[in-house]
């Protein structure tokens, strides 16, 4: 129930964040703003699956009670991701010296040294807070969710707060959103960390120099590396809608489509909420064969990811009237692309229960080969259907992609939990 009225809180907040940082710069400006999270966001796909390890070896070790081991699998993971993050970091700001983001972007040459010092101080947040926040990954895989999602709602009160004066103190300034949108939340996080392992249930599992054992290395990456190509192909897919948006349609349009996606992202947030404490949960429930809990578990999933469904057809219908009172004159979003938003969030939503269920046992070849199909064709797919039909036709892509991963997801998670997962179902 915490778990939900924290999230509640979030998603209020994180929409009231939306019109005040557009009020504070311009619908242009936030445009770019949002392509530049996008491409800086690029560098989270480079943990190589530390994170999606540590979440099941974390949860397998508790479940054989080997506190020791787990207390080592942390403390391993963040001397891993600290030390990838800062050469990558490194890496980073030596390529953001040399490159153009203006001829990329394509966009005016006068914002060529505001976007490489705005990129440069959101690299440095960003690789920071990365570390920061393997602390989520900690409570999620011992199943205390709602304190991670206390973190990040507490990191999203901040920045509001923190845009709120710059609106009264400042003129609409890049660099100052990065400060709000990035080194806030990072604070945060880091407070929250230190704080987090003293308390009772996390103190034994606290990382320290003497428990890191980089023998552990390959068992957090024999399981984190599938996660990993995932998240990898995933990346392919994802992260280049905005730059393909912004430079064929102009940054306008890349405003359109984030504020669309993420009134309709309310339904995914609202999946997360269920879904999240079920990843660990699985996997504990699968090292020990309780086959009888996983499908209980995924009817039980089914059902409330149909509820969700029904809420989007409702949300769609009430979409003009939100957007209006949420955003006033600032942003219009057309009915069409309001429409295939839509479908595009409710096709994702689809094999979510599945894919829960199924990370949770790292069973993720499936996964895997169906994501990568669709990434080695993503980049020209995208560019083409963006060009010819615009947004819709960005969200048409996505839209197939989920519906595909919904039929092959739904099979595996049926052999899985009744124990007759075979050949590639059980890799």
């Amino acid at each position: 129930m915490s778990s939900l009225l924290l999230k509640v809180i979030s998603i209020i907040v994180s929409f009231e964040i939306v019109p005040i940082t557009i009020g504070y710069i311009s619908s242009e400006q936030y445009g770019i703003w949002i392509t530049i999270s996008s491409i800086v966001a690029w560098l989270s796909y480079f943990d190589i699956g530390f994170g999606g390890g540590l979440r099941y070896r974390f949860a397998e070790s508790k479940a054989k009670q080997n506190y020791t081991l787990a207390k080592s699998y942390v403390s391993t993971t963040y001397a891993l991701i600290a030390l990838s993050f800062f050469l990558l970091g490194a890496f980073a700001l030596i390529a953001n010296h040399y490159l153009d983001w203006c001829i990329i972007l394509n966009l005016s040459a006068s914002l060529k040294i505001t976007l490489r010092t705005t990129f440069a101080l959101f690299i440095i947040c960003f690789c920071s807070n990365f570390v920061f926040q393997t602390i989520f990954t900690v409570l999620e895989a011992d199943q205390m969710s709602a304190k991670a999602d206390l973190i990040k709602t507490l990191g999203n009160i901040f920045t509001l707060i923190v845009i709120i004066i710059l609106s009264y103190t400042t003129e609409g300034n890049l660099k100052f959103l990065v400060f709000a949108f990035s080194f806030v939340p990072s604070l945060v996080t880091f407070i929250a960390s230190i704080y987090f392992f003293h308390t009772k249930e996390l103190k034994i599992f606290s990382p320290s120099l003497r428990s890191i054992d980089f023998s552990l290395t390959k068992n957090i990456l024999g399981m984190g590396i599938k996660y990993f190509a995932i998240t990898s192909v995933m990346f392919i897919i994802f992260q280049f809608i905005n730059i393909i948006i912004t430079r064929e349609l102009g940054p306008e349009n890349a405003t359109v489509y984030n504020v669309a996606y993420r009134y309709y992202n309310l339904l995914l947030m609202a999946s997360l909420i269920i879904l999240t404490p079920f990843w660990s949960a699985t996997t504990e429930a699968f090292v020990q064969k309780d086959f009888k809990w996983l499908s209980s578990a995924l009817n039980k999933l089914e059902k409330l990811e149909l509820i969700l469904l029904i809420v989007g057809f409702i949300m769609f219908a009430f979409s003009n009237v939100f957007f209006s009172l949420w955003l006033g004159n600032k942003v219009y979003v057309p009915i069409s692309i309001s429409f295939f938003v839509f479908l595009q969030i409710a096709c994702q939503l689809l094999p979510q229960c599945y894919m829960y269920i199924i990370n949770g046992t790292g069973k993720l070849k499936v996964q895997l080969i169906v994501y990568s199909v669709f990434a080695i064709l993503a980049i020209p797919s995208l560019y083409f259907l963006c060009k010819w039909f615009g947004i819709p036709g960005i969200s048409s892509y996505i839209t197939l992609l989920f519906v595909t991963m919904t039929f092959f997801c739904r099979k595996q998670v049926r052999l899985l939990t009744s124990g007759m997962s075979k050949g590639i179902w059980n890799k």
